[in-house]
């Protein structure tokens, strides 16, 4: 990624959505969408990949984990039933909801036994500000349902984009939730989405955490080619 780089197609190859295999084939196609970025604003000769064999390799890594994957489920369901196999995969995520609800409900309940301003059974409302090195504000606001063990979580930053490449897609900000979280809940349970179930995150469409397609990110989402 360069670090002066303030639209998407100055950080290499912008890929969406494309069909990488076809009846465990792996398509060449893929090569030429590596080598040339796609966007229409690009007026440069810029390559997407500094190192293509390497981006391959990736891909071809990323297709031999998935494949183990599937072979390990395959493993399950013929031992335990595919029934079975899936009323146990909700079980765990289930498991996980209910852990996250726990922790909110005795985060609350500290909260309220600490401060004269909430009652007994009232929701909790935390708020806090922290800045950019360039002065962009990010204002975060946290309201838990202490009765269910919910969390409303709301990110407000400044409305326009930045103009640099440290715009980071909404799931940065979901990843950096689920962290917290896993600091927070004092239960070993693995990772899955059934942490986020109690969770709603709310961040301004636009904004450096929501920016659009086309912008500079710079984030573990985007990988440099």
């Amino acid at each position: 990624m360069p670090p002066f780089s303030k639209s998407i197609w100055e950080e290499g190859a912008a890929i969406k959505a494309f069909k990488l295999l076809d009846k465990g084939i792996f398509l060449e196609g893929i090569i030429k969408l590596l080598h040339f970025h796609n966007s229409d604003e690009s007026t440069h000769d810029i390559s997407g990949t500094r190192r293509r064999q390497d981006n391959l390799s990736d891909l071809r890594a990323q297709v031999a984990a998935n494949r183990r994957g599937i072979c390990l489920i395959k493993v399950l369901i013929e031992q335990y039933g595919l029934d079975t196999v899936q009323v146990y995969m909700s079980y765990v995520q289930l498991n996980a909801e209910g852990a996250v609800r726990e922790m909110l409900k005795s985060v609350a309940a500290k909260v309220t036994s600490q401060s004269p301003k909430f009652g007994a059974g009232d929701s909790v409302t935390i708020a806090e500000e922290d800045h950019m090195d360039d002065g962009s504000v990010i204002h975060l606001k946290l309201t838990i349902d202490p009765h269910e063990g919910k969390q409303i979580l709301i990110v407000l930053v400044p409305a326009q984009k930045n103009y640099g490449n440290w715009n980071a897609p909404e799931a940065v900000t979901a990843a950096a939730v689920i962290y917290c979280i896993l600091c927070l809940v004092d239960v070993d349970i693995p990772l899955n989405q059934g942490r986020l179930a109690p969770v709603k995150i709310h961040i301004l469409p636009g904004s450096f955490l929501s920016p659009s397609g086309k912008v500079g990110v710079a984030c573990a989402c985007s990988q440099g080619f």
